[in-house]
């Protein structure tokens, strides 16, 4: 292995060579050395020297998968030939003689701590090391391969427990989004992006000390140019802790079309509930939920009586463009904040507010809807197609809350000018539609202002239009009272 791999794994710089490797009770161990260009007299750097005597030190670094990893350092005694001054393992008071911690002495000489494993993977030939080290390396930045538990992963397949974000069970595939019926009624574009599995999330619970994610991808476009693969087709595993969702790990897609990694490990053994949610950009075929040998699982139990979904329907944004995790989506980010299930409807490119697709939204029985599609609609459409569409939910839905959300205000919209005029006329006949329908009576209809909406810093988009992480956060937090006071309303 590579000096650059140590250094970037272990912080290794220089001064150590490797000896062996040694295998004893479940733990791998590095027998080290100190390079011979280092063995020199502390006090004239000469190297009139020779080893009398050694010691030993073991040190516990970073585990390897679940393998504990320690570090035996060989300490040298050394006596310089002509002044009779020894270099040991400790200081000692004895006439004549001094000794001194060879760590202490390579401090003097500007080497730390991470200096330990210097030059151990320029001559590393075990193939089963450099298999487990890299397996490290790569968990460390995110990337490796599940890490097999003592006994193996146990598989199960997430179709026998709960998903979440799925408004219709009648689908041609199991983690579509749209009925099988709606091909023909939508528009193609709509159609294929129904099969990404934005918004879908796997509910469990299990006692596992360790959580492993299976999944097969449909495309094989892992990322795009503007959002990560951990986004576009990675997942995200939150965990309900003291009575709030918190993250707990993600799996990034690295290659087609099935992708495995290690998610959480050494987590308490005792009964939690978790939330996996799926890609954003990217449709599933299969996932499967590892498990160490021994560990349970079964389903999340039902939500209360009572608490229904919120229907989000929207632009490529609303379907998370351009989120670094699933979980980071504004719809995802606020069903955890309200313990609701979120239902994600954004199409990328495609939220043009037709009759069709609000038939379709009307089949539903959420406690909200949320539309925020002006990003994606023509200024002459806002007033005439969402009229028809909203009342079509209404028709349907007579008391149930619409949150309406207006397009974001650009960051830069003073430098921008005919599409910043775009913007700003296409809100404003959002509310000239929203105080309509209020003036005829609806009091069940939310309104929600773009200014802030991710922000007034500009640092809230990728590109300054699809959020961020940040920006994400920021719209959820514009959105959530609005939100909650239409459900405690029509509670």
């Amino acid at each position: 292995m590579s000096q650059s791999l140590l250094y970037h794994a272990f912080g290794v710089r220089e001064g150590y060579e490797y000896v062996r490797t040694e295998y004893r009770r479940g733990t791998a161990g590095f027998h080290l050395t100190v390079a011979p260009c280092l063995m020199v007299c502390p006090h004239c750097q000469g190297r009139e020297i020779i080893r009398k005597g050694k010691r030993f030190r073991r040190i516990q670094t970073v585990p390897i998968g679940f393998k504990a990893v320690f570090l035996n350092e060989k300490l040298d005694e050394l006596r310089r030939v002509r002044v009779r001054e020894a270099v040991g393992t400790r200081r000692q008071a004895t006439k004549g003689t001094r000794y001194y911690s060879r760590w202490s002495w390579l401090r003097r000489r500007g080497i730390f701590a991470a200096a330990l494993f210097s030059t151990i993977m320029r001559q590393i030939t075990d193939k089963a090391v450099v298999a487990l080290l890299g397996c490290l390396l790569a968990a460390a930045m995110g990337s490796g391969q599940a890490a097999e538990p003592d006994g193996g992963w146990q598989w199960h397949d997430a179709r026998g427990l709960v998903l979440e974000g799925k408004g219709w069970r009648d689908t041609r595939q199991y983690y579509d989004r749209l009925p099988g019926r709606a091909e023909g009624i939508v528009r193609g574009a709509v159609w294929g992006l129904s099969q990404d599995s934005a918004g879908l999330a796997v509910r469990f619970v299990t006692d596992a000390t360790a959580i492993s994610a299976r999944w097969t991808l449909r495309s094989e476009r892992l990322a795009m140019a503007h959002m990560p693969a951990s986004g576009v087709s990675g997942v995200d595993l939150y965990v309900k802790d003291k009575g709030r969702w918190r993250w707990l790990g993600a799996g990034r897609a690295e290659k087609y079309p099935t992708e495995e990694k290690t998610l959480a490990r050494e987590l308490p053994p005792m009964r939690r509930e978790y939330l996996l949610y799926l890609p954003l950009y990217n449709g599933v075929t299969e996932v499967q939920i590892g498990l160490p040998a021994g560990a349970k699982l079964e389903a999340a139990p039902a939500r209360e009586p009572g608490r229904k979904p919120v229907v989000f329907y929207g632009t490529s944004i609303l379907q998370g463009g351009c989120a670094a995790r699933p979980g980071m989506a504004y719809p995802a980010i606020l069903g955890r904040r309200l313990d609701r299930e979120a239902i994600n409807l954004g199409f990328s490119g495609n939220a043009w507010g037709e009759p069709e697709m609000a038939r379709l939204l009307a089949e539903l029985d959420p406690a909200a809807y949320v539309l925020d599609p002006l990003p994606n609609m023509k200024e002459e459409w806002v007033a005439p197609r969402l009229r028809e569409f909203i009342a079509i939910l209404r028709k349907a839905h007579p008391r149930t809350p619409i949150v309406l959300v207006e397009h974001a205000v650009y960051p830069d919209s003073e430098s921008l000018g005919p599409q910043a005029g775009r913007c700003a006329r296409s809100n404003a006949r959002l509310r000239e539609l929203h105080r309509q329908w209020v003036r005829a009576g609806d009091r069940q209809l939310w309104y929600v202002s773009g200014a802030g909406l991710t922000g007034d810093d500009r640092e809230g988009t990728v590109d300054g239009v699809h959020a961020t992480d940040l920006g994400f956060y920021r719209m959820a937090g514009a959105i959530e009272p609005t939100l909650r006071r239409a459900l405690k309303f029509h509670r």
